[in-house]
């Protein structure tokens, strides 16, 4: 389901559809384990569809952010040009978290 990713100074994780399009990146983590840590908070998260935020970027896309209890961005999406497309993706993800 979550997928990590390394870059030489940085760890991320992302969410996949099942065709492999990004539906979810994660914020910038240091080391693999607060990642792996982060992902696992996230997927709880989604579960309880708690922490999810609609958002409207200043060109007028639309984009959902995850935010763990204490208020802190985990992961974000990317930008949809319609909100119906943004909330297609969040069902997807919900359907993901849920497997």
């Amino acid at each position: 389901m979550f997928k990590i990713d390394k870059t030489i100074d940085r760890v991320y994780f992302t969410l996949n559809a099942e065709h492999g399009k990004i539906l979810l990146t994660s914020i910038p983590f240091t080391n693999e384990e607060d990642a792996l840590l982060a992902s696992n908070s996230c997927s709880e998260i989604i579960k309880k569809k708690s922490g999810i935020e609609r958002k409207t970027s200043s060109n007028g896309k639309f984009h959902f952010i995850v935010k763990n209890t204490d208020g802190t961005i985990l992961a974000q999406s990317e930008e949809y040009t319609s909100e119906a497309g943004m909330q297609n993706n969040i069902e997807a993800i919900r359907k993901l978290a849920s497997k």
